[in-house]
């Protein structure tokens, strides 16, 4: 099995999803060293270990061979932490360490994850969604009774010297 996958950001590629050649890809990129802006993203995955993210992207994505769709779930779920729009039709991520937090080498094409949006209904994101919420609230992450979802991204502004 093959994937349409971003190398640059002129280039194109089609990727194995073997088991052994996307684990041969993640250690070669781990031996060439890890080197980035986008270390931030790493101190996340102490706290998905610890609320179990993985089992419930797993069970939202489905089956699929070497955890595939989980990991383009994950590269997802990455992409709405970053707040950026429209992340991948930039291309910006090749490259930089991000495929590898996803746990794969190479950082997927847009249509290889509209493929993944299409088999989960919207049902099915919402029961992701509440079911990672609980998961938080066991955790004391939320201090009130109510919380509000809103999937809008806020313009945030800073004197700080940082990318758009």
């Amino acid at each position: 099995m093959e994937l349409e996958t971003f190398r640059t950001v002129r280039q194109d590629r089609r990727e194995k999803l073997d088991h052994l050649s996307v684990e041969r890809g993640v250690r070669q990129l781990l031996a060439d060293k890890v080197s980035g802006n986008l270390v931030g993203l790493w101190l996340l995955v102490p706290e998905y270990l610890r609320l179990g993210t993985w089992d419930l992207l797993s069970g939202w994505a489905g089956p699929s061979p070497s955890d595939l769709s989980a990991r383009l779930a994950l590269q997802l779920a990455h992409e709405t932490a970053l707040g950026v729009v429209h992340l991948r039709t930039t291309r910006t991520l090749t490259q930089k360490g991000f495929e590898l937090l996803n746990g794969l080498p190479f950082v997927a094409s847009d249509q290889s994850v509209h493929d993944l949006l299409q088999a989960p209904t919207v049902g099915d994101a919402q029961e992701l969604q509440l079911a990672l919420g609980c998961l938080r609230r066991a955790r004391g992450h939320f201090q009130g009774r109510l919380l509000a979802l809103d999937p809008h991204r806020l313009p945030s502004t800073s004197k700080r010297q940082m990318p758009r």
